[in-house]
């Protein structure tokens, strides 16, 4: 579950679509398999930010998540691609998602209520709690981004399927990863991140302790099969990807053992 799923995998970037106003200058492309967003090297943001978002994505989906198709591709000089601001992008690999039919949240109830998978609302503060991201919703609304909540129209008509998505703040909100991320303070950050206050009264208790339990089972060789592959070009040191597979490990342990009183404090153990 934590690598790019076998079909769909574009070699060729045929055409750039439109750019993108956001942090990391995302471009919207035409390859060999369709469209799809593109995140790549000489982004305003470094680096690692496509590293967060690939490593994010994989745990994403690890922890039963639904998530955009995704690939790594590379990016080649002679395709011309633009930066929003008008900056050439840089050769080299990139990462890419696949393009979906759906919408953000507005932040309606009334979108909430057509989820075909409610429990992954649950399951998605959880996520974002474990990986600290701060780019949904910050804990107590110092940023507040509905934008990274998508709602898929692969669903039932008049349905939606909740998609998480943009990862790029996951770990160190936005700032390079460094070893320092293995600091206890990190690892026992005890804020709830990515609980927008519509999505309080949805919390459910059995999906918090079915993930409080997945997160139990979560060791640091699954982190480091998490973190394989990452283009040497992203520039990620062995010691910070030691650092970036004991948070994730560490941190999933102090989880699963304080996550519910947390979450569900009057629903108990």
């Amino acid at each position: 579950m934590s690598h790019p799923r076998a079909d769909w995998q574009p070699t060729l970037i045929l055409r750039q679509e439109n750019a993108l106003r956001t942090g990391t200058q995302t471009i919207r492309v035409v390859t060999d398999q369709g469209s799809g967003y593109l995140k790549a090297l000489g982004n305003p943001e470094g680096p690692h930010v496509l590293v967060c978002d690939l490593v994010a994505t994989r745990l994403a989906r690890w922890f039963g998540l639904s998530t955009f198709e995704f690939a790594l591709i590379e990016v080649r000089d002679e395709y011309g691609l633009m930066f929003e601001g008008g900056d050439r992008i840089s050769p080299g690999p990139a990462f890419i998602t696949k393009y979906d039919p759906g919408e953000t949240w507005g932040g309606a109830d009334r979108q909430l209520d057509q989820l075909i998978n409610p429990g992954d609302l649950t399951r998605l503060v959880i996520f974002d709690t474990w990986t600290l991201n701060c780019d949904r919703y910050a804990p107590g609304g110092r940023r507040v981004n509905r934008g990274n909540v998508f709602l898929s129209e692969e669903a039932p008509a008049g349905r939606f399927l909740l998609r998480a998505m943009d990862h790029t703040h996951c770990f160190t909100c936005g700032r390079p990863l460094s070893p320092r991320l293995g600091h206890i303070g990190h690892v026992r950050d005890e804020e709830i991140y990515g609980l927008f206050p519509q999505f309080q009264t949805r919390i459910d208790p059995q999906v918090a302790r079915d993930a409080a339990e997945q997160l139990g089972r979560f060791r640091k060789t699954d982190a480091e099969a998490m973190t394989q592959g990452i283009p040497r070009e992203w520039d990620v040191s062995d010691p910070v990807r030691d650092a970036l597979a004991g948070f994730l490990a560490s941190r999933a342990a102090f989880l699963a053992g304080s996550i519910i009183d947390k979450l569900c404090p009057a629903d108990g153990r």
